[in-house]
């Protein structure tokens, strides 16, 4: 591949939805009339089939302690069922905030084009209107805090072209594609206020 955008990804995914044909009346006798041909999409068929081998059901965690220290060897039963405890937590979240439906997005995308993306995070949202000067209860104030996991599009994804092995690990930025209403961007505080009255005025 050529690197973040390469517009072969775009023909990669239009194949595997069985769009096979030049669909544009155009004066390249080249051109195709898809509507006096017949396309049987084999590249989607075999995708289905390959699909399933890779992401079937919710996986199973099995996570390894890593003493840090010679002296935290004598505690390693102790590292194996804080390990053993961590595992169930991961699967109940992947099960709880349904992660499998993210993970299994990324994986058509990686079976179409090559790879997939899919953003991991904690989110915690509190209640902004909650007055300081009163007792605050937690569970009340606390409207989210959990773990999410965002499949986002390939083609809206784009890193550091400038990153020495060209992936995310020598990659000094990565941004998402995103489009939203005007007022919604003059009233997310998360921009620049200076910013944000330009684009009002």
């Amino acid at each position: 591949r050529e690197g973040p955008g390469d517009k072969s990804w775009v023909n990669c995914r239009r194949m595997a939805a069985g769009k096979h044909w030049n669909h544009f009346v155009t004066n390249d006798p080249s051109s195709d009339d898809p509507n006096n041909l017949i396309t049987i999409n084999s590249t989607q068929s075999m995708l289905s089939d390959y699909k399933p081998f890779l992401v079937r059901q919710n996986p199973g965690f099995n996570l390894s302690p890593r003493p840090k220290s010679q002296a935290d060897m004598t505690n390693i039963d102790e590292y194996h069922s804080d390990s053993r405890l961590v595992s169930r937590g991961v699967e109940y979240f992947w099960e709880e905030y349904k992660f499998q439906e993210a993970y299994s997005a990324a994986i058509s995308d990686g079976l179409e084009i090559g790879h997939g993306v899919v953003e991991t995070g904690w989110a915690t949202e509190v209640d902004e209107h909650a007055d300081p000067n009163n007792v605050i209860e937690i569970d009340s104030y606390v409207r989210v805090d959990a773990p999410f996991a965002r499949r986002h599009d390939p083609l809206l994804f784009h890193f550091d072209p400038t990153a020495s092995d060209r992936t995310l690990r020598t990659a000094r930025w990565c941004a998402v594609y995103a489009f939203t209403t005007k007022r919604d961007l003059i009233w997310n505080k998360i921009y620049d206020k200076k910013v944000r009255n330009l684009i009002r005025d």
